[in-house]
């Protein structure tokens, strides 16, 4: 048994550890320092822009994530309200006392619908942060279009 637990102990070891070569490293500075004697001035002037471009970009990118993360805490909260909702009216009124498994599917119900409303909302983030003026433009023509139907039908109504 011991034999055996040393044996997984060197394949565990063999895997884990992964020494690196002394020589890539010394080539790797080697390379840097003669790359260092031969650069001009506009050479260095292009690879300045392109850090600082790089940083830009990985400043917009860390933007846009604490975006998006912030849209999907937003959206699972929007989500629950409705299961929530039906778990503390259904304690309130004593509900769950007469009808148990009715109040279990109605909470099933409840966080169906909520994964349906996450979806949508988390859908309607993520469709404004990629397609910006695209989608208000689409998002606003809707809505007046919307209006202009609900108003058409309302006076249909009333005639």
């Amino acid at each position: 048994m011991k034999k055996f637990l040393f044996v997984i102990a060197l394949i565990f070891g063999a895997f884990a550890f992964e020494p690196q070569p002394a020589y890539a490293v010394a080539q790797e500075d080697d390379i840097e320092k003669m790359y260092e004697q031969y650069i001009t001035p506009e050479v260095q002037a292009v690879r300045d822009r392109f850090d600082q471009m790089e940083q830009r970009n990985a400043e917009v990118r860390a933007a846009n994530q604490l975006r998006v993360n912030i849209a999907l805490v937003i959206s699972i909260l929007v989500g629950l309200i409705p299961f929530f909702w039906i778990l503390v009216k259904s304690f309130k009124t004593g509900s769950w006392k007469a009808n148990p498994s009715g109040t279990v599917w109605g909470l099933v119900i409840a966080l169906a619908g909520g994964v349906l409303l996450f979806a949508v909302n988390f859908g309607i983030f993520w469709l404004r942060f990629k397609y910006d003026d695209a989608f208000n433009a689409v998002l606003t023509y809707g809505l007046v279009l919307a209006l202009i139907i609900g108003v058409i039908y309302l006076l249909n109504k009333k005639g």
